[in-house]
């Protein structure tokens, strides 16, 4: 009995270790839907090279927040995929991340960099953005980390 309560208190432990805190998984969503980028379908920015709202039904749930799409194709493409098509730094703005700050990235002001998407919060930060793309993007990959952990946290 002792040892099979040891194993139990020994997997709890590993457990808690192995299940951290989410806050990674945290995307900037709608106030008033709570679904990611305000709807719109992050797999259309790809293809169509546009902002294209999502279709009210055409959703699925990933990394505990939802994401629509215009049609069922590029919901089973994200779901197949979903790292390469959800936007870099959760949805924050890039440029913002990359001085230091977060502030969230409108989807109508948007870039494809290195096959990724960047969201930004005005047209004068994606400007200085593209202006620079190598030393903001190293720069918002060195913040986000130290970002990231400010982010609330949900358990």
């Amino acid at each position: 009995m002792a040892k099979i309560l040891m194993t139990l208190i020994n997997l709890s432990i590993v457990f808690l270790l192995a299940a951290p805190v989410q806050s990674a998984n945290l995307y900037v969503t709608s106030p008033s839907t709570g679904v990611a980028i305000h709807g719109f379908d992050p797999v259309a920015y790809f293809d169509k090279n546009a902002a294209v709202m999502g279709v009210e039904g055409i959703e699925a749930e990933w990394s505990n927040t939802y994401w629509k799409f215009e049609n069922v194709a590029n919901k089973e493409r994200f779901l197949d995929s979903p790292q390469i098509y959800v936007p870099q730094f959760n949805g924050y703005g890039a440029y913002s991340v990359a001085i230091g700050r977060l502030s969230e990235g409108n989807p109508h002001i948007w870039a494809i960099y290195n096959n990724r998407l960047l969201l930004f919060h005005s047209l004068e930060a994606r400007k200085a953005w593209v202006e620079n793309p190598v030393k903001y993007q190293n720069l918002g990959e060195q913040k986000w980390k130290d970002l990231r952990a400010t982010l609330p946290r949900y358990e």
